[in-house]
């Protein structure tokens, strides 16, 4: 059991991130692999756990989305999956207002007073691709 007291404490001192619900998972998988030298109440007990696994920590859409942003995390989703999801998140964003569609950056030609060459104007041209 110390191997789950190890990250019970690790993670409840921690920030709560839903992006490390599938790293928790990993390892708690990998700490309830069955050994042959295990006694049977510890093999019934690593069994039940392994079985509540995805009820417990269930892997949805959101905490998918919140791997996808976080750096340390993002690469564990395959890219087609990742965006599909970030697609999905974008159109849900969108249809309750939160952002505007979203559209491609102007291009400098396309953007009004990049010809004049100052610092207003360069600041303006920042301001606008932003």
């Amino acid at each position: 059991m110390k191997p789950f007291k190890d990250m019970s404490d690790l993670f409840s001192c921690s920030l709560p991130m839903l992006s490390v619900i599938p790293l928790m998972k990993m390892r708690i998988r990998k700490n309830c692999t069955v050994a042959g030298t295990d006694d049977e109440k510890i093999k019934s007990l690593k069994e039940n756990i392994l079985r509540k696994l995805g009820h417990r920590f269930p892997c949805t859409d959101t905490v998918k989305l919140n791997q996808i942003l976080d750096p340390v995390t993002k690469d564990l989703i395959p890219h087609e999956e990742a965006t599909a999801i970030l697609d999905k998140a974008m159109k849900a964003a969108t249809q309750r207002n939160l952002i505007t569609s979203v559209t491609d950056p102007p291009s400098p030609a396309n953007v009004e007073g990049t010809d004049s060459g100052t610092d207003t104007d360069d600041s303006e041209l920042r301001r606008k691709r932003i």
